[in-house]
């Protein structure tokens, strides 16, 4: 009886070990403080939080919760870090309440019957324009209004920690859509099994309710606008070997996304567009901008 228990107790603790190594490979999904840090390592480099000075926490810190805010809230969450932007950082012209741009979970489903999330109202791309229309029933939040909204959190709070200013607004633009770009691609990220793969490949290579990470018939996809918020932002440094090294790996980035067909070469090309790539070149080259340099000290 003793060792039929035993037995009994063995194969349930390795079935366990087997589901968690699987949830934790196939299911994973990419949660806030994964996007934070994402951001934080494309900016700043890997590991740099150590070295920053508590002002330059701050301000990184400002910009993860104008980030969450802008592309990743909902579901009346929020309200802790619209508060701090407002009340400690003092962020002008942005919203009073969550209520003004929440959206509330899975309002509706796509043909498949897949419901829609947040991602629907906030990943078609920076400067995407939204239908006039409500986002549920139980809401007074319009697509167009509420995303317009979301801009004004993330851009305002760069305005307000960079000092950008009328003749600085292109920069300023360039460095928040770049910002929003780096989460997108974080969520291409998601793609690390067949499953997700074959949906994203069904849907035009485009995840559902999301831009399109690259497609080579059409200039309107993620990777291009990064290309062309990095030639505006470091317009100075284009004869830089680091500006045209991120430019010449972008390019073999589209080409290896041109010629993918498997979910597991699909995850790599993300996670070197991520770390191999714009890790590598832009904390180097944003260290040389005078707006970042003289808030982000290390």
């Amino acid at each position: 009886m003793n060792k039929c228990n035993l037995k009994i107790k063995t194969i349930i603790f390795y079935t366990i070990i087997v589901l968690c190594l699987v949830n934790a490979v196939i299911v994973h999904a990419y949660e806030r403080k994964d996007h934070d840090k994402i951001m934080q390592k494309v900016l700043l480099g890997e590991n740099k939080e150590f070295g920053l000075s508590e002002q330059s926490k701050n301000n990184l810190k400002a910009l993860k919760y104008a980030s969450y805010l802008c592309i990743d809230q909902f579901n009346g969450e929020g309200e802790k870090e619209l508060n701090s932007l407002r009340n400690e950082i003092k962020v002008k012209d942005i919203i009073e309440k969550i209520d003004e741009i929440d959206i509330k979970g899975n309002f509706f489903k796509y043909e498949d019957g897949t419901p829609a999330t947040h991602r629907i109202c906030t990943h078609r791309g920076w400067d995407f324009k939204y239908q006039h229309v409500k986002i549920n029933s139980d809401t007074n939040v319009y697509m167009d209004e509420g995303w317009e909204k979301r801009k004004a959190i993330l851009v305002n709070t760069c305005k307000k920690l960079f000092e950008f200013n009328i003749f600085s607004n292109k920069k300023c633009d360039a460095f928040c859509s770049l910002i929003y770009y780096i989460h997108l691609i974080g969520d291409y990220e998601e793609i690390n099994d067949a499953m997700k793969y074959e949906k994203y490949r069904a849907n035009s290579k485009a995840y559902p309710g999301m831009m399109p990470l690259y497609k080579n018939n059409d200039d309107n996809n993620i990777i291009n606008e990064v290309e062309n918020d990095c030639e505006i932002l470091f317009s100075s440094q284009r004869n830089s070997d680091d500006y045209k090294n991120l430019m010449d790996e972008i390019k073999i980035i589209k080409k290896r996304l041109d010629n993918e067909s498997r979910y597991e070469e699909f995850y790599k090309i993300c996670d070197d567009l991520i770390d191999a790539i714009m890790s590598k070149y832009i904390p180097k080259l944003l260290r040389n901008e005078k707006f970042f340099a003289a808030k982000f000290n290390y």
